[in-house]
């Protein structure tokens, strides 16, 4: 802008005045001493459009924000990856419905996932019990239940629940119905029932559990098909202390589309639950692989009556 000086004190004033004010109705001053600040809005879901409820005056973009505020349903669906490792990171959260992602949680800060129950569906999920921190060192979860996940009905992916030290059972899954790829559970060293699994169906990739401290499988009562193998492995390192004494809990179990391996179950000596999936529904694609179990029988024993010792 131009500024004319024109003759008599007054008419300088003014006009200098004038100035300033037009200049200082476009810029304002921010806590990181932007001269111009804009009103940026949060964009969670990654279209480029933003939420009018939640916004903030920045002179530069800040992460997960733009300029445009036409998109009041931006916090429901979440696309892209999202990794939980603060309560910050939880907090915001709260609105999810979906995350189109992987859901990764990182939790040494709390011992639930409390903030999570809009959540209905993720692409791939992982409770992580060990992980790198900043630096060198390993981190190491506090979750001992998984409430908060109370409405998740669908793992689009993958569903992996390993490692975690202080988790006693899985509820907070009560809701979830299928598992549309591969299922773990591995290294959660005193959980001891599958309580919580109570609506799941179906898994549509292999299935893996360390059995290691289950005296059975109760919890997945409802489960009735899985697409490919299906391994339970439980005192692998020898050290005498495998608690499956029953396959219970897989009566209902109609379709394995591969192998199902059972291995290092040194207490387990009846099978006599597989007699609905292998007799019944001849719902056993694959193999039985059996080893170093209390009994270790061959599909055609099954289908012979020998089902136990």
């Amino acid at each position: 802008m131009i500024l004319a000086f024109k003759t008599g004190k007054k008419q300088t004033l003014f006009t200098i005045f004038f100035a300033f004010l037009s200049i200082a109705s476009n810029v304002s001053c921010s806590d990181d001493n932007d001269i111009t600040t804009m009103t940026w809005y949060q964009d969670l879901d990654g279209d480029g459009l933003g939420n009018p409820n939640v916004s903030m005056v920045k002179g530069t973009q800040p992460e997960d924000y733009v300029l445009n505020n036409t998109d009041p349903d931006d916090v429901k669906i979440y696309n892209g990856d999202y990794l939980i490792d603060s309560q910050e990171k939880l907090d915001a959260a709260e609105q999810f419905m979906t995350i189109t992602g992987t859901l990764e949680t990182r939790v040494s800060f709390r011992t639930d996932l409390r903030g999570l129950e809009n959540l209905e569906s993720v692409g791939t999920l992982l409770i992580s019990g060990l992980f790198l921190t900043g630096g060198a060192e390993i981190g190491r979860s506090s979750l001992e239940t998984l409430k908060g996940l109370d409405n998740l009905t669908s793992v689009e992916e993958r569903l992996a629940i390993n490692k975690n030290p202080h988790l006693t059972d899985l509820e907070g899954l009560n809701k979830l119905t299928n598992v549309n790829g591969n299922f773990s559970i591995d290294g959660n060293i005193i959980l001891t029932n599958l309580n919580g699994l109570d609506a799941l169906t179906s898994i549509g990739g292999t299935v893996y559990i360390d059995t290691n401290k289950l005296p059975n499988l109760e919890g997945l009562n409802t489960l009735t098909s899985i697409a490919e193998n299906f391994t339970l492995v439980g005192d692998i390192f020898g050290s005498g202390q495998a608690d499956l004494v029953s396959l219970q809990g897989l009566d209902n179990l109609t379709s394995i589309g591969g192998v199902l391996r059972i291995q290092f179950n040194t207490q387990l000596a009846n099978y006599c639950t597989l007699n609905n999936l292998i007799i019944t529904n001849n719902g056993l694609v694959g193999d039985l692989e059996t080893l170093f179990n209390g009994y270790n029988p061959i599909k055609q024993d099954i289908v012979d009556g020998n089902c136990s010792l």
